[in-house]
């Protein structure tokens, strides 16, 4: 029975980045929208929180809001609250877990098997390879594990699996990613994290309104006509078509395209 559980267990972790929906693009960013980020983590005994859109555990459960471990084969809830962000312009932005208490459900282990922030940002195809997009930027991702700054050698590490589904995902610690390097050393069990980053490429700010339209170029202003002769059609005909022209491209450049 326990090695049923435990396989089970794993699995349920293995799954935390699996998203059913369709892929998403860079280009699919709003720049005049907003978006969210949760924290995500995983326990050596593999209680967890898995990530937003995660069909079994994610947001549309009763599981997404606590930290579940596992009684044998039932889910059990380990003390803790979140604090989710919603990111709405550029500026520095925090998720956390407080509280967090998970006595016999952290396992043997001293660090975390996941650390991780899901988004419903789009992910760019450089974020399939674990790059980064350039539809926005995210930079400065700071880990704070009871109360301590934490080193994090990776800086900026985008989760190639979840990015494969869509989504931007912040990879801070996956014992199973070779790529990924080890966060510095931090208290294990803890009972607090944080991870706050930076993120710019939004039309407006942390704080302000975004504008219900992004601004157009200025058409160019039409040019007075030199003297026509007054005979013959070919100057007259030409003027007309580089009126219509410069009109068309008023219209064009008025024009508002959401992302």
């Amino acid at each position: 029975m326990k090695k049923r559980v435990l396989t089970l267990a794993l699995a349920t972790a293995l799954v935390a980045t699996a998203i059913p929906a369709a892929p998403a693009k860079a280009d699919d960013f709003d720049p005049n929208g907003s978006y969210n980020a949760y924290i995500g983590l995983q326990s050596p005994a593999f209680s967890f929180r898995n990530a937003w859109n995660e069909p079994n555990y994610g947001k549309a459960t009763e599981y997404f809001n606590q930290v579940t471990g596992w009684a044998g084969s039932d889910a059990v809830t380990v003390p803790g609250t979140f604090t989710d962000a919603v990111i709405a312009g550029n500026g520095t932005y925090t998720v956390s877990a407080d509280g967090l208490d998970f006595g016999d459900y952290w396992g043997s282990g001293d660090t975390l098997n996941l650390l991780f922030v899901s988004t419903d940002l789009p992910a760019g195809e450089g974020e399939s390879a674990g790059e980064a997009t350039t539809a926005y930027e995210i930079s400065n991702v700071v880990v704070t594990i009871d109360g301590n700054e934490v080193d994090n050698p990776n800086g900026v590490f985008y989760d190639a699996d979840a990015a494969k589904s869509g989504y931007a995902q912040l990879a801070l610690a996956n014992i199973w990613n070779s790529d990924l390097e080890a966060l510095g050393y931090y208290n294990a069990p803890m009972s607090s994290i944080s991870i706050s980053f930076d993120i710019s490429g939004f039309n407006y700010n942390k704080g302000e309104t975004p504008s219900a339209d992004t601004p157009a170029e200025e058409a160019p202003a039409e040019e007075t006509p030199a003297d026509l002769p007054k005979t013959g059609t070919a100057p007259v005909v030409l003027y007309v078509g580089l009126g219509a022209a410069m009109l068309l491209g008023g219209a064009v450049l008025a024009k508002k395209e959401r992302a």
